[in-house]
């Protein structure tokens, strides 16, 4: 049996900036209707900096685990976030989901740039 690292929230590989990129463009794929393996052999064409952890996703895809499995497995969610996204599978809002994650990351990311820039002063 394959061992699932749990992660914690600072073993995040991806950025603030990146989850909020990933999570809007998840969003934007999910609302159109694209099927997961299509919608991430677009992502990983156009985002090349995400390229080796979509790839890692989608390989976990292809194994026929559901996102929020997946994405925790190669440890792009922690715990609170395979959580929400196994929420918005099983509620059929995944796109909602995605949405406040993708509002969520973009607030951390603008507090710690102001945070930062005003520490430089």
């Amino acid at each position: 049996m394959e061992k699932v690292r749990p992660t914690s929230k600072s073993n995040l590989p991806l950025s603030h900036r990146q989850l909020a990129f990933l999570f809007s463009q998840l969003k934007q794929l999910e609302t159109a209707g694209l099927p997961v393996d299509q919608a991430f052999s677009l992502l990983i064409k156009s985002e090349i900096k995400l390229k080796g952890p979509l790839l890692a996703m989608q390989h976990q895809l292809a194994a026929g685990r559901p996102m929020s499995e997946a994405g925790f497995r190669i440890g792009i969610f922690n715990d609170t976030l395979k959580t929400l996204v196994h929420t918005g599978e099983n509620s059929g809002n995944l796109a909602g989901i995605y949405g406040q994650l993708a509002d969520y990351y973009r607030g951390l990311d603008s507090r710690n740039q102001k945070m930062k820039s005003r520490l430089m002063l």
